[in-house]
């Protein structure tokens, strides 16, 4: 996968942290793999996959609140996940202080859905801490 720029991070800004120098990375035998994207397509997929991703679709319309799309452009660092080159699966998020990176959102498309524990692992962490309903694809 091409690996994008992440000029917008607020990784590389508090704690001098450039993903784009540790991603992508090969999951489950390299049948995965993640790396940065621009926040534009991974918002798009997330979007065009709600009701795959949440069993519903999209209340309201469109979230795209002038704010709010501001805010991830400017802080929020993406991820996609892709089976070959398509992509399975998105990764928002950021930091909320000086030690504590925030997993905003999380969205594997049901077919490749426990992909996440792999993902948590291939980092060295051994569990991981979230807000995500388990529809989604996130397992502890």
């Amino acid at each position: 996968p091409r690996i994008f720029p992440m000029s917008n991070s607020s990784a590389i800004e508090l704690w001098g942290i450039d993903w784009t120098r540790h991603y992508p990375v090969a999951l489950l035998d390299a049948a995965f793999t993640v790396a940065p994207a621009p926040i534009g397509e991974a918002l798009d997929f997330a979007a065009r996959h709600y009701a795959d991703l949440h069993g519903a679709a999209l209340a309201g319309g469109d979230r795209a609140h002038p704010a709010r799309r501001a805010f991830y452009e400017r802080y929020v660092d993406a991820f996609l996940m892709r089976s070959g080159a398509d992509a399975v699966g998105v990764l928002l998020g950021h930091p909320t202080d000086w030690s504590t990176y925030y997993i905003r959102y999380v969205g594997i498309l049901p077919r490749f859905q426990g992909v996440w524990n792999a993902l948590v692992r291939s980092v060295g962490f051994h569990r991981s801490v979230h807000e995500n309903p388990k529809e989604r694809g996130v397992a502890s």
